[in-house]
């Protein structure tokens, strides 16, 4: 079977993305020709690669598995391209990943303490929203630190080390502008009388915010939105009441509800020959 390469990495952008919009724009071309290519590879593939609900798409079990051989693939093409292109060059070099909000909270606070120990090292931070991936880049050796959450470190390989550096508390937040909710509110009254705003279905936010709505069902009314930053927001702008980590609450006018907060341990994830740099974070 012969396939051609670019249809894999149309795929990987897709996979990555969970969107053809989002991945035509990462690979400069039009959606109607992310279409095609996605469905020339599951002919030749023969199995389908995508389910697709409307707008949202989501990988068959066929298709993860191909994601997950690809991924690595990917890895070993960026090691072997290093590799060639290598020049010596006595500056260090540092690369983070992690989601926008972590960075914000557990890295760019501390490069400070790095650049302290070392002016001639060089940090770059890179956004990434997939905790397997980083996890992945770390092993390969293209990342050197990754920022998670705790349960997406469980099943790391030995030779990695995941450090708890801190923590986030999930909680229901309104903006005082807008509205006046009683501390003593129940979760059924919050979730039937006002609109809630929750990350999406299969975030960490989104699981803990089912978790805790579970006996009551589906809020009254909701909005789902992909990032952190868009809840908090939503919330500034009176359109809900939110839920999502409390650290990330930087106007005044917030208010946090206390309907049984949930703490999520944050992780680096690292090798040994680093922990120089990670005793400083």
């Amino acid at each position: 079977m012969s396939v051609d390469y670019e249809l894999y990495k149309t795929f990987l952008s897709v996979a990555s993305n969970k969107s053809f919009t989002k991945a035509a724009n990462e690979l400069f071309v039009s959606q109607p020709s992310i279409s095609q290519a996605i469905s020339k590879l599951e002919t030749v593939l023969q199995y389908d690669l995508f389910v697709r609900e409307g707008k949202r798409i989501s990988l068959t079990e066929k298709g993860k598995q191909l994601y997950e051989f690809l991924i690595k693939g990917e890895h070993y093409f960026k090691n072997a391209e290093s590799f060639i292109n290598f020049k010596v060059d006595h500056t260090r070099k540092i690369v983070f990943a992690a989601s926008q909000s972590l960075s914000k909270i557990f890295i760019l606070p501390k490069i400070k303490n790095i650049l302290a120990k070392d002016d001639k090292t060089n940090i770059e931070v890179l956004d990434s929203n997939s905790s397997k991936e980083r996890i992945l880049a770390v092993e390969s050796g293209d990342l050197d630190f990754a920022i998670m959450e705790e349960n997406s470190a469980k099943n790391i390989s030995t030779n990695l080390i995941a450090k708890t550096i801190g923590s986030l508390t999930y909680a229901f937040i309104f903006n005082k502008q807008f509205f006046n909710i009683s501390n003593n509110i129940k979760l059924e009254e919050l979730l039937n009388q006002y609109v809630i705003i929750a990350q999406n279905i299969g975030s960490k936010a989104r699981i803990l915010f089912n978790e805790k709505a579970a006996h009551i069902g589906e809020p009254k009314k909701l909005i789902t939105v992909y990032y952190e930053e868009n809840v908090i927001e939503a919330v500034k702008l009176g359109v809900g009441v939110g839920f999502a980590p409390i650290e990330y609450i930087y106007d005044k006018n917030f208010a946090i509800l206390p309907l049984g907060q949930k703490e999520v341990k944050i992780v680096l994830v690292y090798k040994y020959k680093n922990n120089d740099i990670a005793t400083l974070l």
